[in-house]
């Protein structure tokens, strides 16, 4: 009769089957579980530096844009200024 029992069909809860893949998971894959948080560790580092790279040359482009632009105007003054010199009569 004993015998009868153990051949029948095993029956796990919810919770049993979630426990184990928990055992499971915990001792087989804690080696790629830290290789995964080194990588992000990395990526985020990598990500970082590139918004510092980006921050810098956005502040590099706004410093040319501003020396353009003065350029610009100091262009506009000569030109206006030369246009002035030629309009005054020569004795």
């Amino acid at each position: 009769m004993a015998d009868d029992r153990r051949s029948g069909p095993v029956s796990l809860g919810c919770g049993t089957l979630i426990v184990i893949g928990l055992i499971v998971l915990i001792f087989s894959g804690g080696g790629r579980i830290q290789q995964m948080n080194d990588d992000l560790s990395n990526m985020r580092t990598d990500i970082n530096n590139l918004r510092a790279v980006i921050e810098k040359q956005n502040q590099t482009s706004e410093d040319q844009t501003r020396a353009i632009e003065k350029q610009t105007q100091e262009i506009r003054e000569f030109k206006n200024a030369m246009s002035q010199e030629q309009k005054v009569p020569q004795p």
